[in-house]
């Protein structure tokens, strides 16, 4: 469990809703020993939609918006299987009143 970066989610996160949801749900499943790095495939979206209680298209359009935003980056040196991306989940120290962007929300 990513505790630290549950941690992170529910005290510098920029979004709110259920992009946050994706967002901590994500979070639950990184861990510290392995850089933060989690494999993405269609059966980790199906997971993350069943525990964030939202589709699989909407999990796939917060992924997208995380690493365009810079809290996930795709990590191109590490091995995955085939069909699989590999992630690293980013936790940026925030200043106080200047967020990435207003509070978001997937359109």
């Amino acid at each position: 469990m990513g505790v630290d970066a549950m941690d992170w989610v529910f005290r510098k996160s920029p979004y709110c809703g259920e992009l946050m949801l994706i967002q901590l749900a994500i979070s639950d499943g990184v861990h510290e020993p392995y850089n933060n790095c989690f494999p993405v495939n269609e059966e980790v979206v199906e997971k993350l939609a069943a525990k964030a209680h939202c589709s699989i298209a909407a999990v796939r359009s917060a992924i997208m918006q995380m690493t365009e935003d810079g809290l996930l980056e795709i990590v191109r040196d590490q091995k995955v299987a085939e069909g699989e991306v590999m992630y690293r989940f980013l936790m940026p120290e925030l200043v106080e009143g200047q967020p990435i962007h207003q509070k978001r929300r997937l359109q």
